[in-house]
């Protein structure tokens, strides 16, 4: 039975932690990663206040999130 690990951040889905810690969890099992789209850290408490908050699918297990980190 494998794993399913969901990872994320508040550096950015590119950043090279998520992306050195989705190959480390690579052979347990499963890794989908949920990172805002840009390197947002020190913002990680705001909220989105309304509107829409885009979903990038950037590939099978990947989406990057246009909002803030808390969202």
């Amino acid at each position: 039975m494998s794993s399913l690990f969901v990872l994320t951040n508040d550096d950015g889905i590119g950043a090279p932690g998520i992306l050195a810690l989705k190959a480390a969890v690579a052979e347990l099992g499963q890794a989908v990663t949920v990172a805002p789209d840009s390197h947002l850290s020190g913002c990680s408490h705001q909220l989105n206040r309304g509107g829409v908050i885009a979903i990038d699918r950037r590939d099978e297990g990947a989406n990057a999130i246009g909002g803030n980190p808390a969202d």
